[in-house]
């Protein structure tokens, strides 16, 4: 369906916006979230759950040959050579915006935690993605 299709190339190009900013231009990789208006930036964070763009963006590099192979690319390198977490051998939910650990003070009383554990989502997510990449 084009009118589909091109839904869905509108809202992969406007995630790569400098307006919007949901993509991090310094750092690479996508902000964990913004308003649709492009207000409301929450860049204090990342999650591995970005990987599943490289699916959508191979599928539209399928359809529009080569159209969509830096941004294919970019985003595997995201996934192998970001996300991964070399030390904990494996891939966590939240990394920070240069994607190392995340800490926050969603303990009790406040108390600091460090997010270094491996989990089910983010490997499998991470599995996923790279098993159908094409690189």
């Amino acid at each position: 369906d084009a009118a589909v299709l091109q839904a869905v190339k509108d809202a992969v190009n406007e995630m790569y916006s400098p307006q919007l900013g949901l993509w991090d231009q310094t750092n690479g990789g996508c902000n964990f979230s913004v308003n649709s208006d492009g207000t409301a930036l929450q860049s204090s964070y990342k999650e591995t759950r970005q990987g599943w763009m490289v699916a959508v963006l191979e599928h539209l590099d399928r359809i529009e040959k080569g159209a969509w192979t830096q941004k294919v690319t970019d985003m595997i390198g995201v996934v192998e050579n970001k996300l991964w977490q070399a030390p904990l051998k494996g891939y966590v939910y939240r990394v920070t915006p240069a994607f190392a650990v995340y800490q926050t003070h969603e303990g009790p009383n406040r108390a600091l935690v460090t997010e270094d554990f491996v989990t089910t989502e983010a490997m499998g997510i991470a599995g996923q993605v790279l098993e159908g990449a094409s690189s």
